[in-house]
């Protein structure tokens, strides 16, 4: 099946005029870029092969008709022939379409997107237009700025509470369609993004896009002061803090500061005495989601972790980890004091206590 965009010649001027035209439902587009966006509602791989890739002999990469793209070039980007046909000229990075790659730039150029001529008397609730600079959108209730109006409005129901999307399954509410989106799936078990090399399946694409570099081992995001990579942006930036002790998140009740926003929310149940997480068969509830899984599988009886050497099922992870140590004699838990070596940490954390009795004996 031909993936492309096929050019209607003999249509309607209605036809003419939007000549991109869906394989699957036959639905009309304006752009080359539109139909690309449609087509992931079929919840298909549209990058599939063709004759033409098939002839450059590359199984992953799609392209695009020259004769669409041709020579064209555009002030501060290039199109080249991909599945992410703009590059930004500044870092070479990709995007799929050219308002992405616009508002990329911006953050190199440090240029807005604003005439703000015409923006003097502007005054919009909840933020201000602060002129021509990288992130003109500002937050009143912080000052932190954004790139775009979106992002702003988005960041300023974080401080009016506001969250006006209701799910239908728990009627937990959201500040945006999209967070609303992505929580239905845990409902539904929907996950549309599979990739292409051991065919797993995703709710997220981000998270499709960060298990595919496992079988590539790309780690496109490097350390500023070690030079070590990582896969994802988000452990990079994690990874930075511990460079430069920066802990940006702080707990209202007793004012410790954390690495990540999710060790706060975790932290800060520990005041509120709050457990968001119930078990559907008992209604036992739970602080965090992970003893909430565990728990659920002493009514299922599920064991998901399997030794390799004797084929014993476990329903923890760790469990299983301390069971493998048997068949492999390890003792990764060795004493400060004496170097006794233990195959358990609480076997270690015992030992340890001894010496602690033996030093205030004396």
């Amino acid at each position: 099946m031909n993936i492309g965009a096929e050019v209607l010649n003999n249509s309607s001027n209605m036809d003419q005029l939007k000549p991109f035209i869906c394989p699957f439902c036959e639905v009309s587009m304006y752009s080359f870029e539109k139909l690309q966006f449609h087509k992931r509602r079929h919840k298909v791989k549209y990058i599939q092969a063709c004759a033409r890739r098939r002839q450059h002999g590359d199984s992953k990469q799609g392209h695009l008709q020259t004769t669409m793209v041709g020579d064209i070039k555009i002030p501060g980007y290039i199109i080249s022939n991909n599945l992410k046909p703009y590059q930004c000229e500044y870092c070479q990075k990709c995007f799929q379409t050219s308002t992405i790659v616009k508002r990329h730039i911006r953050t190199h150029t440090k240029q807005g997107h604003l005439n703000t001529s015409m923006l003097d008397d502007t005054k919009i609730p909840g933020y201000v237009i602060i002129g021509s600079n990288g992130r003109p959108y500002q937050c009143e209730y912080c000052q932190k700025c954004f790139l775009t109006r979106y992002h702003v409005e988005r960041h300023i129901k974080t401080h009016t509470k506001e969250k006006p999307y209701q799910c239908e399954y728990c009627q937990k509410c959201f500040i945006d369609s999209t967070s609303l989106k992505l929580h239905i799936r845990t409902h539904t078990k929907e996950k549309p993004y599979q990739c292409e090399y051991c065919q797993k399946c995703f709710a997220k694409l981000g998270n499709l896009n960060v298990h595919i570099r496992t079988h590539t081992k790309d780690k496109p995001y490097q350390c500023e002061y070690c030079q070590k990579c990582f896969a994802n942006q988000g452990n990079r930036n994690l990874h930075i803090r511990i460079h430069t002790k920066d802990r940006p998140y702080q707990c209202e009740y007793c004012q410790k500061c954390f690495l990540r926003r999710v060790d706060l929310k975790r932290h800060i149940r520990t005041h509120t005495k709050e457990k968001p997480y119930k078990c559907d068969y008992c209604q036992k509830c739970f602080a965090e989601k992970r003893y909430l899984i565990v728990h659920i599988r002493t009514h299922t009886k599920e064991k998901p972790y399997q030794c390799d050497y004797c084929q014993k099922c476990f329903t923890q992870k760790c469990d299983l980890e301390r069971h493998i140590r048997t068949h492999t004699k390890e003792k990764p838990y060795k004493c400060d004091y004496c170097q006794k070596c233990f195959a358990s940490k609480s076997n270690h954390r015992q030992h340890m206590k001894s010496h602690v009795k033996e030093k205030q004996s004396v």
